[in-house]
């Protein structure tokens, strides 16, 4: 404003000049902030589809690897209690397995899912707050009902991931263990 009222005590085109002037200024913000909308676009997108789709995803996989892995070391142990430390055809001896990974040292299934949950929580929680203040500034409510979406989306794929993988690799583990123990 001061411009304008500097530029038209010093004349009518000195005022049309700096006008022309703030108008050229105002339009070159209005690029830039598209330019950095577009720029920004790819990163939004990643985040949030790591935030609902990747991380629940592999988390759920990580969670079923791991009662897999749990479940078999139980078995051999078991195997290995009952039959001593006999040689089972394609793994050698079974005790030098068992002390290898001791079973009662092992953080079990239900932790795992436990911990993974609670990180998928706060990973949810993170770029879901990254992502409102990027969008649309600092908005709680903007804030807290993507936080609520985002959450269930996460939370159902985990859930759902994380049921199929034990289901499936618990399967896979006893038809192993099946071929195994003969």
């Amino acid at each position: 404003m001061r411009i304008l009222i500097e530029s038209v005590k010093k004349g009518l085109n000195v005022a049309a000049q700096s006008l022309m002037s703030i108008s050229e200024y105002v339009r070159n913000i209005g690029k830039i902030n598209e330019r950095l909308r577009d720029l920004l676009a790819d990163v939004v997108s990643d985040m949030k589809s790591n935030m609902t789709f990747l991380a629940p995803l592999l988390a759920g996989i990580v969670v079923g690897l791991s009662s897999m892995i749990t479940g078999i070391l139980g078995r051999l142990k078991i195997l290995a209690d009952l039959g001593g430390d006999s040689a089972v055809t394609g793994l050698g001896n079974l005790g030098t397995i068992t002390r290898l990974f001791d079973i009662t040292a092992m953080v079990p299934p239900y932790f795992m899912q436990l911990s993974i949950g609670i990180y998928i929580v706060e990973i949810i929680f993170i770029l879901s707050g990254a992502l409102v203040v990027i969008d649309s500034g600092e908005d709680r409510l903007r804030r807290t009902h993507d936080f609520a979406r985002n959450l269930m989306r996460g939370s159902f794929l985990y859930l759902v991931m994380a049921l199929i993988s034990i289901i499936s690799l618990f399967l896979l583990a006893s038809v192993a263990l099946r071929g195994i123990t003969g």
